[in-house]
């Protein structure tokens, strides 16, 4: 971090700013989901948005050197957030396929379960950051869920029903995020247990 950025509160502080943008679209886009789930490129519209704030937050923060602990622990909130709010309208829109609201399912629960190890990390001033297996199920992830609400809105305006290509597609992605959320959770519950276990030896000493 250079000298001008050291001293200039909105610099230093722009990338959590950033950051922050994103949960007041998630809460948008939540009362869009349960009030008004007709509402297709306006939900679109609102993942891309926060999807965003997810991009640029990182590239900034590495461009001043401003990466924190604070900043980390709200991108972390913001993404949770937003995947529990689209899993919630997977599960309740009658336009999603059967076979996609199945593999849902059990993603809310590993999801579910990694927030609560972020937590538990947390609260014990543990470095909780996102490993590798976290990164590519969350790609994976923001794929198939811009896929899907594209999906909708194209066969809403000009296509047939739901096509077999299209479930297949967005099966396959899901699955995959589902096998790397796993392994992720795995790896988080591990990683955690390790060092939970150095610290309180470290105290002990």
């Amino acid at each position: 971090m250079d000298t001008n950025t050291e001293h200039n509160w909105f610099f230093r502080n722009l990338a959590n700013l950033i950051t922050l943008t994103g949960f007041p679209m998630c809460f948008v886009l939540l009362w869009v989901v349960v009030l008004h789930r007709e509402r297709t490129l306006t939900m679109l519209l609102l993942v891309t948005g926060v999807l965003l704030t997810d991009l640029f937050d990182g590239l900034v923060a590495r461009y001043f050197g401003t990466a924190s602990d604070l900043g980390g622990a709200l991108d972390r909130l913001r993404d949770k957030l937003l995947l529990g709010i689209v899993f919630l309208f997977l599960i309740l829109d009658g336009r999603i396929h059967l076979t996609l609201k199945m593999i849902t399912v059990p993603l809310a629960v590993v999801e579910t379960a990694l927030l609560v190890y972020w937590f538990k990390g947390v609260r014990r001033k543990l470095d909780v950051s996102a490993g590798g297996w976290g990164k590519r199920k969350m790609n994976l992830l923001v794929a198939g869920i811009l896929l899907c609400l594209l999906n909708i809105i194209v066969e809403e305006r000009w296509g047939p029903e739901y096509n077999l290509i299209s479930t297949i597609v967005l099966n396959a992605l899901f699955v995959v995020s589902l096998f790397f959320g796993v392994k992720s959770f795995l790896g988080h519950k591990a990683d955690y247990l390790k060092k939970l276990s150095a610290k309180l030896e470290g105290k002990d000493e």
